[in-house]
């Protein structure tokens, strides 16, 4: 039993010491003796130009293992040289940096080239003698440092809105007519603002209409609901996820006509909403995009135009108006994207 437990314990232990540093892909092209230690590695860092005549030895890549600490900048291109010392090299050229990102990773991951420069050789403005294909970037999981959306855009999409709160008690007609008021057109504008890290803010306008004839009576309902928007973007060359939430005021407004004339329910209250959308950029400024958004609030009082006075609900009758809608539309972007 103690043998059990001391090979548990060191099984632990290693575990918790591996996963702390990243994981180290290496493919080697020409292998020198390794070189000490404590040899200097020149590191050209992303953008930088490593002499004509560097020798390509190999390539490497530091990446998150996904319980790694020793992720710092600095670390990982210290992994890296010692990956450039045991081929022999002298230098290692940065081709790929990957940024800490909220999406992915919280580690900065590097990928490169490990290089062997004559020490004579002081040509470091020449164009490198090698180029990294995509091919290379996308096996080791590494992408050149993360793209910047537009500072502006501008929203506009339609589609499909379904209410999921069902009303207990109801016959089979009310329930009809409940199902059918439950269904109908969705809409949505909105305006944001991004800063550097993708991250920003907006303010949004959306909207619900549906109806139906129940008794004789014709009911048209609309919602409308408007918010400030925290919103955080993914961007890709071409591609972007969004995720955004708001808080803000909503209104519902039930239109009653009847051959002996006009009535109204309609109620105000605090409502909230979530989106995720994924968009693509078809041009400088113009993209198309798909969103699946949650929006909706609880009415605690109802106001009814040429019907009884207003009252207040209870408990056990206040009006849940949760949506989920399905949206496609248009997108407009204003100033540089990086």
């Amino acid at each position: 039993m103690k043998k059990t437990n001391l090979l548990l314990c060191t099984l632990f232990l290693v575990f918790i010491l591996t996963s702390c540093s990243p994981r180290i892909t290496t493919t080697v092209f020409k292998q020198y003796p390794p070189v000490d230690k404590t040899a200097p590695v020149r590191v050209f860092e992303y953008g930088e130009q490593a002499p004509e005549s560097s020798e390509v030895l190999g390539m490497v890549a530091i990446t998150d293992k996904g319980f790694t600490t020793k992720c710092d900048y600095e670390s990982v291109k210290g992994f890296a040289m010692e990956e450039t010392r045991r081929m022999g090299g002298n230098a290692f050229q940065v081709t790929d940096h990957r940024l800490p990102n909220f999406w992915g990773s919280t580690c900065h991951e590097i990928a490169g080239t490990a290089l062997r420069i004559l020490l004579e050789d002081s040509t470091l403005n020449q164009k490198p003698p090698f180029k990294i294909e995509d091919g290379y970037r996308q096996a080791y999981g590494v992408r050149r440092r993360l793209y910047q959306t537009s500072p502006f855009d501008f929203t506009l999409n339609v589609g499909y809105g379904v209410i999921y709160n069902r009303t207990k008690g109801l016959d089979r007609s009310e329930k009809r007519a409940e199902r059918e008021l439950s269904n109908g057109l969705t809409w949505d504008a909105t305006f944001h603002q991004y800063f550097k890290n993708n991250m920003g803010w907006g303010i949004q306008y959306s909207g619900y209409n549906s109806s139906t004839t129940f008794s004789g009576f014709d009911h048209n309902v609309l919602l409308t609901y408007i918010a400030p928007q925290y919103s955080l973007k993914a961007v890709w060359e071409k591609w972007e996820m969004k995720y955004e939430l708001g808080v803000g005021y909503m209104r519902y407004y039930n239109k009653v006509t009847a051959p002996q004339g006009f009535a109204a329910v309609y109620g105000n209250t605090i409502a909230a909403n979530m989106t995720l959308g994924f968009e693509y950029k078809l041009s400088k400024h113009f993209g198309l995009g798909v969103d699946l958004g949650l929006v909706g609030g609880s009415f605690g009082k109802l106001k009814y135009k040429n019907l009884i006075p207003e009252r207040e609900l209870g408990e056990d009758e206040r009006m849940g108006v949760e949506r989920v809608n399905f949206t496609l539309g248009f997108r407009y972007y204003i100033g540089r994207k990086k």
